[in-house]
């Protein structure tokens, strides 16, 4: 098996700004993914005995084990702020995309009929914590909230009009596919985070 992995070429870029009294600290970045036209991540040579015989017929299995892959050209954006409220007392907070490379993306080889289905949801990152001094040594709490919906997709399968065989996908007890359907996804995560600083001198 022939492995054939790419990664997107990148640009970042970003900003600092402080504010009049030195204690508030605004973040900005931004990055910039270049495409990745579709090409064989994973190909397989088909075994001559794999499969024959008037149960298959003509059917090709040269490709059943190839994995074709690709990547969307993509601009990411994120933003920060940063609050001294006291000498050992900072609040953080901050947001940042993360639009999918997959979404819409077209690989361009009608050949292949095996596929794996996935949300490819754009997603949305909200953060905020707190950070505290303790005897010299930084403690960092936080959470966030992470976002991502779309409508009007296409059904992975529809079940609710089955029909014995479907002409149109090729596939048994199961009705046409229409653009119906809504995928969402929401998480929370929450954070803990500890630095020990050593040879300082603790006041």
């Amino acid at each position: 098996v022939v492995v054939n992995s790419k990664s997107a070429f990148s640009v970042a870029a970003g900003a600092t700004y402080y504010l009049l009294d030195k204690r508030k600290i605004l973040y900005f970045t931004c990055e910039y993914f270049a495409g990745i036209d579709s090409y064989k991540m994973i190909e397989a040579n088909d075994n001559p005995n794999m499969a024959g015989g008037s149960i298959f017929g003509d059917a090709d299995f040269s490709n059943w084990l190839t994995f074709v892959n690709g990547a969307k050209p993509v601009f990411n954006v994120a933003g920060g702020y940063q609050w001294q409220v006291k000498e050992k007392f900072m609040v953080l907070a901050g947001f940042r995309t993360d639009f999918n490379h997959r979404k819409n993306l077209d690989l361009d080889f009608d050949d292949y009929s095996n596929k794996v289905n996935g949300l490819d949801l754009d997603m949305y990152h909200f953060t905020g914590g707190v950070s505290i001094t303790v005897f010299g040594q930084d403690i960092i709490m936080g959470i966030q909230y992470s976002m991502g919906r779309e409508a009007n997709k296409e059904q992975f399968v529809n079940l609710s009009s089955p029909v014995e065989f479907n002409p149109e996908t090729n596939l048994p007890l199961q009705g046409t596919p229409y653009n119906t359907m809504v995928s969402m996804k929401n998480s929370l995560s929450v954070y803990f985070g500890a630095t020990f600083n050593f040879g300082t001198n603790l006041k």
